[in-house]
């Protein structure tokens, strides 16, 4: 293979793992996880939902815009002890305001 780029989709709740193995409880992950999300200013406290399972991370909620979603979703994935992301966050619909000519 000559380098080719890998494309992925974070916007579907596939899965995403980062390493093998979990080296701490479903609860101390679930705490740092939470720790790092209130860490994220733009995003509003207790927007988020953190469940783990074996490692596993699962986000579920509503945000205001994408970069709040991929920033979680980056921290999260970084996070010591988590094997891996599932990110069911929605993000709300902004409605534009219609533009008329005066």
């Amino acid at each position: 293979m000559t380098g080719a780029p890998i494309w992925f989709s974070s916007h579907l709740d596939a899965p995403r793992t980062v390493s093998g193995r979990c080296l701490m409880d479903d609860a101390d992950i679930a705490a740092t996880v939470k720790d790092a999300i209130s860490c994220v200013t733009t995003v509003p406290e207790g927007t988020v939902e953190v469940c783990v399972q074996n490692g596993w991370v699962t986000l579920r909620g509503t945000l205001g815009d994408w970069a709040q979603r991929e920033c979680i979703e980056h921290l999260i994935l970084h996070s010591f002890g988590v094997r891996g992301i599932v990110n069911s966050t929605t993000v709300e619909e902004k409605t534009r305001p219609d533009y008329e000519n005066p």
